[in-house]
């Protein structure tokens, strides 16, 4: 996935690139926990250019099999502390999730993206045990409303 980190295997997931599994084109990022019961796993990206304030919008379709948790997308957003240089999370926007046995189906996560903003982070993840595939995602910014 051009652009996107996999993060998973410290509880026995694999995050993969699945070119047998497709909506479209000819490959999906995937996640199997193999059996495991897992925390969260998934595909990040980092938004290289901020849209403070403005609205956005993060789609895509999830497909997923014998999931007993649940598939997402999720954008999370940071700030600087001032005190000690790192981050602090403003917050985590999930969409609905996906769970059970599911053909690919439409989700959604919008959110207004305010000034003090200095990192915004798109996740496409899952929690729980199963399977997920997740294609045609897609960031679309908006003027406020």
């Amino acid at each position: 996935m051009w652009g996107w980190t996999g993060s998973g295997t410290e509880q026995g997931e694999t995050v993969y690139r699945d070119d047998g599994v497709a909506r479209s084109g000819m490959a999906s990022a995937a996640i199997s926990t193999n059996g495991a019961d897992i925390a969260g796993a998934g595909w990040y990206m980092r938004l290289d250019e901020l849209p403070l304030e403005h609205d956005v919008f993060f789609s895509g379709y999830i497909r997923t099999e014998g999931l007993s948790g649940g598939a997402y997308l999720r954008i999370t957003l940071e700030t600087e502390d001032e005190g000690d240089g790192g981050t602090i999370v403003l917050g985590w926007i999930f969409s609905e999730t996906v769970a059970g046995d599911n053909d690919w189906t439409l989700i959604s996560v919008d959110v207004h993206i305010p000034p003090e903003t200095t990192g915004v982070w798109l996740e496409a993840g899952l929690s729980g045990r199963g399977r997920a595939w997740f294609d045609d995602l897609s960031l679309e910014v908006r003027e406020p409303e």
